[in-house]
């Protein structure tokens, strides 16, 4: 009788062992994922960062199109005001 509550003993040791590892391994398994959902996070933050940055520079060439154009308009404008007279 002994020797079987020592037998059954080690052998819910030997599960508790193994429940251990398993939750360890989860664990691990767990903190790769989360590592890797940041990583990937992160880059998905770098490109809508280039990407507005792109989208800036657009702009930015538009706003200058734009502005060149009034200028020469109104360059234009004052030259034939100027030789109306």
């Amino acid at each position: 009788m002994p020797a079987a509550a020592a037998a059954a003993a080690a052998a819910a040791a030997a599960a508790a062992a193994a429940a251990a590892a398993a939750a360890a391994a989860a664990a691990a398994a767990g903190a790769a994922a989360a590592a890797a959902a940041a990583a990937a996070a992160a880059s998905t933050h770098l490109v809508l960062i280039v990407q507005h940055g792109l989208q800036l520079a657009e702009c930015s060439a538009w706003l200058m199109d734009v502005d060149g154009r009034r200028q020469q308009s109104t360059k234009n404008s004052n030259s034939s005001s100027l030789t109306s007279y």
